[in-house]
């Protein structure tokens, strides 16, 4: 967290102890969000979605064909996820 700026926010709660992983891909689906991995909690965020890896992967492939950019981002960023694990 070197330089990082803390100013106003609220870590009433968090647990910063311990070895988390989170890997982070940036830029891809329809809003070129980010979407954030965190391996030891199997939790996925992208944007309003937050939820287990299997329940991102069913929704991307509900949502997006595979044959599309998105879908295809979206499918090789749940492949390294899960290569992480």
């Amino acid at each position: 967290l070197s330089g990082a700026d803390l100013s106003g926010a609220n870590l009433s709660g968090a647990n910063l102890s311990g070895d988390v992983h989170i890997i982070s891909v940036a830029g891809i689906g329809s809003k070129r969000r980010m979407t954030t991995y965190r391996i030891d909690t199997d939790e996925v965020w992208c944007g309003c979605f937050h939820g287990t890896l299997a329940e991102f992967e069913a929704k991307a492939i509900a949502t997006y064909a595979d044959t599309t950019a998105h879908g295809k981002h979206y499918r090789a960023a749940i492949v390294f996820f899960k290569e992480c694990k």
